[in-house]
């Protein structure tokens, strides 16, 4: 064995030991980098004074003609539900709590079974069975127009 004259050199120059030069230096300038100031809570939404709800799921008898977003469309649905008849009634707005209150008056009208959707933007309607008389009727009256 040897006196190390194989031996590696451990030793590097200024310039390796140097991380940032002053022109490399970071300026962080004015930004805030820790704050101890508790930040401001975002505004508290405006609620119905009615229902305490939001505008969006307001369930107020007074905010029902909103939920129609133009004509009331009615039609009768066949395809993809093997062979069963569904009414469909559209063009509600986007009102969860509104559609779903609807739909479990409209279930308990016409005795069956049906659901809420909202999709697209719109929402609407299905109740089982060919109604599309009595649903259309029933919804009119519901709402108020």
């Amino acid at each position: 064995m040897g006196n190390g004259s194989n031996k590696k050199s451990n030793s590097r120059s200024n310039s390796d030991l140097q991380l940032f030069s002053n022109s490399q230096s970071a300026d962080i300038g004015d930004a805030v980098v820790f704050s101890t100031e508790k930040p401001k809570p975002p505004p508290l939404p405006t609620l119905c004074s009615g229902c305490r709800r939001l505008p969006t799921d307001c369930v107020c008898k007074s905010n029902r003609k909103a939920l129609v977003s133009g004509k009331l469309h009615a039609r009768i649905e066949r395809k993809g539900r093997g062979g069963k008849t569904v009414t469909i009634l559209e063009r509600f707005a986007p009102n969860r709590a509104l559609l779903d209150e609807l739909c479990t008056a409209l279930k308990k009208r016409l005795g069956a079974g049906g659901m809420a959707v909202i999709e697209g933007g719109y929402g609407r309607v299905e109740v089982q069975g060919e109604r599309t008389a009595e649903a259309l009727e029933f919804a009119r009256s519901w709402i108020g127009s």
